[in-house]
């Protein structure tokens, strides 16, 4: 199998994210890492999710595989750990002696014969961890018209939420599972298929006017890499002078943007990155905010504004908010 394309995902986190750490840490007993996601079918039909064997049939209905999935190592860093471990460097610590043999040949020439030459140094310590092998349970959970599916993608192996290392876990598992699928979630080992529908409409965490700090917080730890990132600070002030309600931050889907509600059904999603867009959805906003970006410009018949951020985009902005507002 060739190296994995970039999906149209976040690959990995650098830190646990905020949401997934505390809702690990608040459930009791055995816990699983997963993800609900609404996967549309062009994302299927072109073999975003083929390393885990959810496919299109010949008579065009999805297929998901009836066995647990090992990801491919293929697929990137932590799909490769998963399967042959890793040997990590603690750089925190003292330098300590080592001893590497090698074989050399007698006089330099091969043909009279070798020995074995012992090479000490200096080197910091290594941890071996070993692979842990994780498969994903995935699950065919229901239909949003003729094209979005709504699937499950679970991984089998639990873990106790009070084990000492429930944050390591949670940062090498998260990151599998950010890899492979482009969300992370926790569950119940428990868990219950109701459960499991409830979750995805439960991507957006919101919150009430006076915790703009806290979405700060919860936007800057979803937001990773070198891209240059907007002032949030700034944008919520914009937001807010327009009329903003509630406050809102993605954990799937649109995993870079927060949002601010207006109305039951007017909400303005803000992407954390320049050079992308603002996009004010309407009627069904919960349902295409999980969508991916190409998901939703490909979907005609989605309620959704989006304005660019080029030109007098914020006057743009507010235009569309009197607009929609004045016909509630």
């Amino acid at each position: 199998m060739p190296r994995r394309k970039t999906r149209d995902w976040r690959q990995s986190f650098r830190f646990v994210p905020e949401t997934v750490k505390t809702k690990a840490e608040s459930l009791s007993g055995d816990i699983q890492l997963g993800a609900v996601k609404s996967v549309g079918l062009s994302e299927i039909e072109r073999g975003d999710y083929r390393h885990l064997k959810v496919e299109i049939d010949q008579s065009g209905r999805i297929q998901v595989p009836d066995d647990l999935v090992l990801p491919p190592k293929e697929m990137g860093k932590w799909s490769e750990r998963n399967i042959e471990g890793w040997e990590e460097k603690l750089e925190h610590k003292p330098k300590e002696e080592f001893i590497n043999i090698i074989e050399s040949p007698n006089w330099g020439d091969w043909s009279r014969g070798s020995h074995f030459v012992e090479m000490r140094g200096l080197r910091y310590p290594r941890k071996i961890h070993n692979p842990r092998l994780c498969r994903f349970r995935i699950e065919l959970l229901g239909q949003e018209g003729e094209s979005v599916f709504k699937i499950l993608f679970l991984i089998e192996e639990p873990f106790a939420s009070e084990d000492a290392e429930l944050n390591n876990w949670l940062f090498e598992v998260g990151n599998l599972l950010q890899e492979n699928t482009g969300a992370c979630d926790v569950f119940s080992a428990q868990a219950s298929r109701k459960s499991y529908l409830e979750a995805q409409h439960l991507s957006w965490t919101i919150l009430p006017p006076g915790e703009e700090n806290e979405v700060v917080k919860l936007v800057r730890v979803e937001s990773s890499g070198s891209t240059p990132k907007i002032n949030i600070e700034e944008r919520m002030d914009l937001l807010q002078v327009c009329g903003a309600k509630n406050w809102l931050v993605g954990t799937d889907g649109f995993s870079r943007y927060f949002g601010a509600q207006f109305a039951e059904e007017v909400v303005v999603f803000e992407n954390t990155r320049y050079g992308n867009a603002m996009y004010v959805m309407g009627k069904g906003w919960k349902e295409n905010s999980r969508l991916s970006r190409l998901e939703l410009l490909g979907a005609p018949d989605a309620d959704y504004t989006r304005i660019p951020h080029r030109g007098n985009w914020s006057l743009r902005l507010q235009a569309e908010l009197r607009r929609r507002l004045a016909r509630k």
